[in-house]
């Protein structure tokens, strides 16, 4: 399993969550506080950027997730 590209990955995933999670809330609660300009620019391009490590993240993971998921049965 390729666990530090993986770490990196989680680690840029989380700061993008982080930081587009506190854009959308601020812009929610305080609608003056981000000019409407700069959320439009930074928002969606931090979603697909989070879609698209998720993607990324799914592929990395994916031998650890097939040896605890798909577990067989002895017969």
């Amino acid at each position: 399993m390729k666990i530090k590209p993986l770490i990196i990955v989680n680690i840029f995933m989380l700061l993008l969550f982080l930081s587009s999670a506190v854009v959308g809330t601020v812009k929610d609660l305080f609608p003056d506080s981000i000019p409407y300009e700069l959320f439009r620019a930074v928002h969606p391009k931090f979603g697909v950027a989070f879609f698209i490590l998720a993607i990324v993240h799914i592929t990395l993971n994916k031998p650890g997730s097939k040896l605890h998921f798909l577990i067989r049965k002895n017969k």
